[in-house]
């Protein structure tokens, strides 16, 4: 608990929006967002790589919140549940800010993510929407996300994504 505090705590309010000094470092962190939906639905998590730090933080919420530590859970983690589905991982709405005069930068991204069943889940459909908060720092001039929490819509506890249609 305390470390989803902490990573509270990182996140950018809306009050306190500072623009990165860098177009080029902006950049380089909109294509790492973009590269890890592009990673999920091509399901070649190699590219999480270049994405995160190998000792990411990343929360996932649901009943028993997930917290996974470190690149190889999060590959094992994201293998097993894009396991059955084609996948189309949509960010839109992008805010990239600089933390009171750091080195760090916060970004913050909505998603759309849908789920076509295949083999014996052909026919059927799960999407979900929410946010992406990241932190980000620069390691040997790239920007990697050292902490991820994503929160769904709407707020509450939800368990694996919803099936809203199936063959059955």
């Amino acid at each position: 608990m305390q470390f989803l505090l902490l990573i509270t705590a990182l996140l950018p309010t809306a009050s306190a929006f500072t623009p990165l000094r860098s177009a080029t470092d902006e950049l380089q962190i909109r294509n790492k967002l973009s590269l890890y939906a592009i990673a999920l639905d091509t399901k070649n998590l190699v590219l999480l790589d270049q994405v995160f730090t190998p000792d990411a933080v990343i929360v996932y919420p649901g009943p028993a919140a997930s917290i996974l530590h470190g690149l190889p859970a999060l590959k094992t983690y994201l293998g097993k549940a894009l396991t059955g589905f084609v996948t189309q991982h949509t960010l839109s709405t992008t805010v990239v800010e600089q933390t009171d005069g750091r080195e760090g930068v916060n970004s913050t991204v909505y998603l759309v993510a849908n789920y076509l069943g295949q083999g014996n889940l052909t026919g059927s459909v799960a999407y979900f929407h929410g946010t992406y908060f990241d932190v980000w720092t620069k390691q040997k001039g790239e920007w990697k996300s050292k902490a991820r929490t994503l929160e769904l819509l709407p707020p509450g506890p939800v368990g694996n994504l919803a099936i809203l249609s199936s063959p059955n």
